[in-house]
């Protein structure tokens, strides 16, 4: 039994009139499902696929346990789709080199026999508040759309209606630095904590679960 249902079961018990009616009613009622914006379809082959700003200063211990992450959610909820490995992403970016930033995002999904891919574009991303300050402040801003890799160009983007794609913003509470490896730790723990609300829209989540956070 849940703890949502032990809690009703113990107000049913104990209820002797109706100044117990609405936390009963509250226990009681249906469960508050995320409902999909998006759904990948079945077999699909996605890509993820990390953009950075001009600004934002590459780091791969964010983007891989992003990434991480994200495949655990969807095998969590048994996606139909399957996620290119992201070595095979990191692989032909190093070897097309400068040029691959410049690329259509469907070009690199085709190159990569993909079906879609899911654009992550990283606006800021910082783990201190800035270069030598004794906090750690890890926070991230991204976008993320939907690439359909086969479709006219005119119609890439299958979700979501904003054409700058669905915004993510988060951040861990401030923290002592520690050195770099506690920094990467937090970064690490950020990308874990992202991929939630990165693939919150893809999924039936269930809304009154909290958002994971890492301690």
């Amino acid at each position: 039994m849940t703890l949502r249902w032990t809690v009703a079961f113990v107000l049913l018990l104990t209820c002797t009139g109706c100044k117990l009616a609405g936390p009963l009613a509250y226990y009681l009622r249906p469960r508050q499902i995320n409902k999909p914006e998006f759904t990948f379809p079945d077999g699909a082959r996605v890509a993820v696929l990390f953009e950075r700003a001009d600004r934002v200063t590459p780091m791969p211990v964010f983007e891989h346990a992003l990434y991480e992450k994200t495949a655990a959610y969807f095998r969590q909820y048994d996606s139909p789709a399957r996620l290119v490995p992201l070595r095979r992403v990191n692989d032909l970016r190093r070897s097309i080199g400068r040029e691959f930033d410049e690329m259509p995002i469907q070009t690199i999904g085709r190159r990569l026999n993909a079906d879609y891919v899911l654009n992550v574009r990283i606006e800021a991303l910082q783990s201190q508040v800035e270069p030598g300050h004794p906090l750690l402040d890890p926070r991230v801003t991204l976008r993320t759309k939907v690439i359909a890799c086969e479709n006219p160009a005119s119609d890439a983007r299958v979700w979501p209606d904003e054409s700058r794609g669905h915004l993510v913003e988060h951040k861990r509470q401030t923290s002592e630095y520690a050195g770099p490896e506690v920094a990467d730790a937090e970064l690490a723990k950020l990308g874990r904590e992202t991929a939630y609300w990165v693939t919150l829209p893809f999924f039936p989540v269930d809304l009154e679960e909290a958002a994971p956070v890492e301690r």
